[in-house]
């Protein structure tokens, strides 16, 4: 036997009354005049509707603020989402003509309806008429909007009455400024008389589809992945893991694409340690379309504090030894130093462009030119010869003044302390060493070099040491004298460095390596 609630039945007959009402109403009133009709649809049948609805089910939660509505022909749903929603303000915006009858007397017709609706208690009020739209295509709309609206922190635009055009600018408007959509839907539709049944109405909010795909957080992320600023794009993706639309699938991707942003991070941090490891953890990168300089130094790279974060707590002579003995791990292998050089410059290089920190830029271009020069006194140092017998030679502590003047004149005078003495450099065929013959050949080169590395050096002096301006000009040509002296070096290797890889992955890449191809893109011509 089957058991039939009463709240059921009672459901059932007050359907069945407010689709009589419904009907009857439309058979009476259609033929009459607009205001005729919505006056008895206000008074007789809006709150039979509400009736219904709300013993349904389905009213929303009262929302308050302002609600903007579209107006069109059509005003049962505007007074039905005006009653569901219950407003503290209503705005309207209203076309320039509809049919015969003028836009502002549009505004007038609808704001004297939904003051009937608010009645005597005021439940809202309908702000003033501010102007009609000079067009109702998308971009006029926009800027209506934007115009009049902007600002505004409780707006909730009602899409429910204006034509494709109007709706169309709204919603732009509103998923760009983060303002609540709604629109009434329906249930069920009557062919004859062309119209809704409002009883069946329900008020539908949808999503801005900027935070329900996160469109702009994912735009933002890739330009911070391709202007290299991999902490943005790590906070940002943080922040789209945690929207519920993306499921586990997508979580997948996006743990490798923080693996891969994190590689990254330690790279440009010169962390590379931290980013070989992070390296092998991403599953779809090629090892050689990581930056090479973690072929050389992921497992080798000298920690140059020995306990990090107490470095200060060492004296001055601790941490000039620190730093000698990590220069040295470097400077065994010229294709290290050359690789290391390469990477430093390609940093710098962005440091110009796109970030625009022409100081850092310099710096950074001098500081690895003189890398570069001490890397070639320290291949040259078999033939070195001081002038007395001395035990060791200690290259790494001479001025990189004196190692220039040194390869580019072959004697400079060294001052160590007290001790003064000169040092040569002689090349003898009795070495047999046939790559330190030819990089004796390679100094004539160089010395055609001395004079812009001499001007660089003290332009990065006079801009660490005291105040002087660098201009965009200035650091782009202080990068040009680094970057020669770099591709000079390079002859200096016994051997061609290979897979020369100093810049990320393009995002295309990235979405492939890590199977993103969810994530929407912005189509550019």
């Amino acid at each position: 036997m089957i058991s039939v609630d009463g709240a059921d039945i009672q459901q059932a007959r007050l359907e069945e009354q407010v689709r009589q009402e419904t009907r009857l109403l439309w058979e009476q009133k259609m033929g009459s005049s607009e205001r005729d009709y919505i006056v008895a649809y206000l008074q007789y049948l809006l709150p039979r509707e509400l009736e219904y609805i709300n013993l349904h089910g389905k009213p929303p939660a009262p929302r308050g603020g302002t609600l903007v509505f579209l107006v069109g022909y059509s005003l049962e749903p505007l007074l039905l989402s005006a009653s569901l929603w219950k407003p503290e303000r209503i705005v309207l915006v209203v076309n320039n003509t509809y049919g015969t009858e003028a836009g502002k007397a549009r505004y007038c017709f609808t704001s004297d309806m939904l003051n009937r609706l608010a009645g005597k208690n005021r439940a809202f009020i309908v702000e003033p008429f501010i102007e009609v739209l000079r067009d109702d295509d998308p971009e006029q709309v926009f800027a209506y909007l934007q115009r009049h609206l902007a600002g505004r922190p409780d707006l909730t635009i009602d899409i429910t009455g204006g034509k494709k055009s109007m709706v169309a600018g709204a919603f732009l408007f509103a998923a760009y400024s983060d303002t609540p959509v709604a629109y009434v839907d329906f249930d069920e539709y009557d062919a004859n008389f062309q119209r809704p049944y409002g009883y069946k109405c329900h008020v539908t909010a949808l999503d801005n589809p900027y935070q329900k795909f996160a469109l702009r957080d994912w735009e933002q992320l890739k330009n911070s992945f391709l202007n290299n600023s991999f902490l943005t794009a790590l906070e940002l993706l943080r922040g789209i893991k945690n929207i519920p639309y993306f499921g586990d699938s997508h979580r997948q991707s996006m743990d490798s694409l923080e693996t891969l942003l994190r590689m990254y991070r330690a790279w440009d941090n010169a962390d590379f340690a931290v980013a070989g490891d992070f390296r092998d953890r991403v599953d779809g990168l090629d090892p050689y379309e990581a930056p090479v300089i973690l072929r050389y130094f992921a497992g080798s790279w000298p920690d140059a504090a020995g306990e990090p974060g107490k470095l200060l707590q060492k004296n001055v002579s601790e941490i000039r030894d620190i730093g000698r003995q990590a220069s040295e791990k470097i400077l065994q292998k010229p294709e290290r130093v050359y690789v290391y050089a390469r990477d430093e410059l390609a940093k710098a290089r962005r440091l110009v462009d796109p970030y625009e920190d022409y100081r850092a830029a310099l710096i950074r271009a001098a500081a690895t030119s003189e890398l570069l020069v001490t890397a070639r006194v320290w291949l040259l140092r078999s033939a070195l010869v001081p002038e007395t017998h001395r035990k060791s030679l200690q290259i790494l502590a001479w001025s990189i003044s004196v190692k220039r003047r040194l390869l580019a004149e072959g004697r400079a005078e060294i001052t160590e302390g007290k001790d003064r003495y000169q040092v040569s450099l002689e090349f003898t065929v009795a070495t047999g060493d046939r790559m330190l013959q030819k990089r004796k050949g390679l100094l004539e080169n160089f010395k055609s070099q001395v004079d812009a590395l001499e001007k660089l050096a003290e332009i990065r002096n006079s801009v660490v040491h005291g105040c002087m301006p660098v201009d965009r000009k200035l650091a782009g040509d202080c990068l040009a004298i680094a970057e020669k002296d770099a591709a000079e070096f390079r002859q200096w290797l016994a051997e061609n460095v290979k897979h020369e890889v100093y810049e990320p992955v393009p995002w295309e890449r990235v979405k492939e390596i890590c199977g993103l191809q969810f994530v929407p893109e912005v189509r550019r011509a």
